[in-house]
């Protein structure tokens, strides 16, 4: 990578946590594809953690814009789990205490998660002050096909936007005043256009003929997330328009509403139920369709929902304060012993890894894994292994054999035991 000037260098720091500038971040030269006279150059965060996917915009057509463009993308989701329950993959919800010290935190709203891929459409501006309307996924400055995992990003987003009738001489209109806005699409799609302090709209491109672990019931679509606002706040897709109390009468959750944040015992129970019912609309699928529980993609139709802590305007109280929250068939893949559905996590963790152009090291591996050290302690031979044979990528970690988990000696200390017996 070539040397940055040290003004992106401070805007890398400063404003997308990057502090490492040649270890956070990758350079990227590409033509846009939804504006084809237009190649754009800059850099992009790998980072993980609350900017992963941002970008910082920094020259058009070799021209050095005056001002960069910053793109902001989705954070990483959190679970909201304390850090210990999250090693020993079980589920215990963070303290009282740590809702109670969060600066601002007033209110809350669960949407449903989409399983899908990420899209992320944002304005770009050069030094005339003309705007620009792109697309990106998280791991590249561009919205474009895969042909290695053939998957279509580019021409399935295509298909929906020009759907919503938001596409003119193949580029994206820049205003939607000739539309009925009909839809949820179109209604917060526009609030994005007009809105000069949001920078970009997130959607999660999911459906039938995107596959991930979730069956729907249509072909393709961009479900509405959240508004990306120039200065990195975020605020979810939904109307702020109710503020609903929780009661433990309360019978039925409702999605893209505001709560009031009061009593933690209460809050703790709505999340619980919540994960109860995403888990029972899972079983019963299972059941009415004759299918065991198998991590795979037709075995789910859930994946649960996300929870935004919001403050008094409705903006996420800090990129860390969104969690997902999955349920127990979904969350809880044992460990137990290394498998076909392990080597299938495996598989998708290679994917994700490669898609978002990450470097193929042990960290990042174990990120997209969810593997603390108890889990990779246990299971990492196995996990390494499985990748020398089925991609010949070789990595080493010496620290495997060091640091064996207790669960590991215990069971072969419990194996050579039941063999004197016998």
């Amino acid at each position: 990578m070539a040397q940055i000037p040290s003004t992106i260098v401070n805007l890398l720091k400063k404003t997308l946590d990057c502090n490492n500038v040649e270890r956070d971040v990758r350079e990227f030269e590409n033509v846009d594809t939804f504006n084809t006279n237009n190649k754009i150059k800059g850099y992009l965060v790998v980072k993980n953690g609350k900017y992963n996917g941002s970008m910082i915009i920094t020259s058009i057509n070799g021209v050095v814009l005056e001002k960069p463009n910053i793109v902001y993308n989705i954070p990483n989701l959190n679970y909201p789990y304390t850090k210990k329950s999250r090693k020993e993959k079980k589920i215990e919800f963070l303290p009282k205490s740590h809702f109670k010290s969060i600066k601002g935190f007033t209110s809350y709203c669960f949407m449903n998660k989409w399983n899908g891929t990420n899209i992320v459409i944002y304005k770009y501006k050069d030094n005339e002050n003309n705007v620009y309307v792109s697309g990106k996924t998280k791991g590249y400055s561009i919205l474009q096909n895969n042909d290695k995992y053939d998957i279509n990003f580019f021409d399935l987003t295509m298909n929906v936007l020009k759907r919503m009738n938001v596409i003119e001489n193949d580029k994206i209109i820049t205003n939607l005043n000739n539309i009925e806005l009909n839809n949820d699409f179109l209604k917060y799609f526009d609030l994005f256009l007009k809105n000069d302090e949001i920078n970009g709209i997130s959607f999660e491109l999911c459906g039938t003929e995107e596959k991930h672990l979730v069956k729907y019931d249509f072909d393709i679509d961009l479900k509405p997330l959240q508004f990306l606002f120039n200065n990195g706040k975020i605020k979810p897709c939904i109307e702020f328009t109710k503020d609903i109390k929780i009661s433990n009468e309360m019978e039925d959750i409702l999605l893209n509403h505001v709560y009031t944040f009061g009593n933690y015992d209460e809050f703790i129970k709505v999340l619980q139920k919540l994960q109860n019912n995403s888990l029972q609309l899972n079983e019963n699928y299972r059941k009415e369709n004759n299918l065991q529980h198998q991590y795979e993609y037709d075995h789910f139709i859930t994946e649960g929902n996300v929870l935004y802590l919001l403050d008094n305007n409705g903006f996420a109280v800090d990129r860390n304060y969104i969690f997902k929250l999955k349920p127990t068939d979904v969350e809880q893949v044992h460990w137990e012993q290394f498998g076909e559905k392990h080597t299938k996590l495996v598989d998708e963790a290679v994917k994700k890894v490669e898609l978002r152009q990450l470097e193929m090291n042990i960290e990042n591996l174990r990120q997209e894994l969810d593997m603390g050290d108890k889990g990779w302690g246990k299971f990492g031979k196995q996990v390494l292994n499985y990748l020398k044979d089925k991609y010949q990528i070789e990595l080493t970690d010496e620290s495997i054999d060091k640091k064996r988990s207790k669960e590991e000696v215990e069971f072969e200390e419990s194996d050579k035991k039941k063999v004197k017996m016998e």
